[in-house]
């Protein structure tokens, strides 16, 4: 949990410094849709996004769409979000 956490403010803190100094695409993994603590993880995202593409950045919030097949899947987000070659990404420490 406390992992999370870091994740949530580091994840806050790169959007808004790279909105603040320049235009960025940043990338930022998540948990499922039904899952409470990555909904809270989602606002501050979304927070920080206006900061983002208020200076001409992109943020991509890319989700978990289940938990049952946990590594594979997750192996397979990151791909994902590592093809869109974003500036920045930031990975949850599962």
């Amino acid at each position: 949990m406390k992992n999370l956490r870091k994740l949530m403010l580091t994840a806050m803190v790169l959007a808004a410094s790279a909105g603040a100094a320049l235009a960025a695409d940043i990338a930022v993994i998540g948990g499922k849709n039904d899952d409470a603590f990555w909904n809270k993880i989602k606002k501050g995202v979304d927070d920080a996004r206006l900061v983002v593409e208020a200076n001409g950045g992109k943020v991509t919030y890319l989700r978990m769409q289940s938990y049952d097949n946990f590594a594979a899947d997750s192996a397979e987000i990151i791909r994902t979000a590592i093809s869109q070659k974003p500036q920045g990404l930031a990975v949850p420490d599962w």
